[in-house]
């Protein structure tokens, strides 16, 4: 975000690192990082969860994803797929278990050679 009168954006710290301080985490182990994935950023942080734990790299992950994409989409364009903004966290635990539970496979794609302009800065349509 951009403070009104400046043209200074507000992006470090990272709001991972913003959460972290917030909660009052003290471990300097516990190393928070934001993803920048748009719709599906919750899903990735989740997955990173998931292979976080099951590398041993972490006992217990806790996942925050947020989107106010109706920040930058202009409410006037009738193609644009926003239905509502949204925010939602989980904590993400190991569990030793006879049954496989959780995330079995996971697969990620990046299509940005298609999807790379469908939000842009343009001219509004009103």
């Amino acid at each position: 975000d951009v403070a009104h009168g400046t043209n200074q954006s507000d992006i470090i710290p990272s709001l991972a690192s913003r959460v972290k301080h917030n909660l009052g985490i003290k471990n300097a182990f516990c190393v928070p990082h934001d993803i920048i994935f748009g719709c599906p950023g919750w899903v990735q942080g989740l997955i990173h969860a998931h292979i976080f734990i099951k590398a041993g790299e972490a006992k217990k992950c806790l996942v925050i994803g947020s989107e106010v994409l109706s920040r930058v989409v202009d409410p006037f364009d009738r193609d644009t797929m926003i239905f509502a903004d949204g925010a939602g966290a989980v904590i993400v635990e190991a569990r030793e278990e006879e049954e496989a539970r959780g995330i079995l496979s996971h697969a990620a794609v990046s299509h940005t050679e298609e999807e790379k302009d469908f939000l842009n800065y343009g001219e509004s349509f009103n």
